[in-house]
């Protein structure tokens, strides 16, 4: 496995930017927003995923969030999350570029949202 200081310096670059929401904040009003699991298939079914969340996996993800009608419109409040937060970070930068004006990234991905909940 390759890791360079580059590799870290952009994902936490990508965390500092990115509009961040956590766990407790996106389980008092989950009803409000569209929950995005963009981890790959195989993540989701070894480790479970956020109940009514769709999956759109991060290598796909602008293609299909913009062919989903699961989506409304570029004003849609939006969540996305991975297992750490750094891929959904990067995620929610790349559709704030494309348009999207209500987008957040799970702080702590998947794993603080599963820590929140075995409490």
């Amino acid at each position: 496995m390759i890791k360079t200081k580059a590799l870290e310096s952009y994902l936490q670059e990508a965390i500092t930017r990115a509009p961040q929401i956590d766990s407790a904040t996106l389980q008092n009003s989950l009803n409000e927003w569209k929950v995005i699991d963009i981890r790959e298939s195989s993540e989701v079914t070894n480790q479970g995923s956020i109940a009514n969340a769709l999956t759109f996996p991060r290598g796909v993800l602008e293609m299909q969030i913009c062919q989903s009608d699961a989506i409304e419109n570029l004003e849609t409040p939006i969540v996305l999350y991975c297992q750490t937060g750094g891929r959904s970070s990067l995620a929610a930068l790349s559709l704030i570029k494309l348009g999207f004006t209500s987008v957040k990234s799970l702080s702590g991905g998947f794993n603080a949202w599963k820590k929140l909940n075995e409490s």
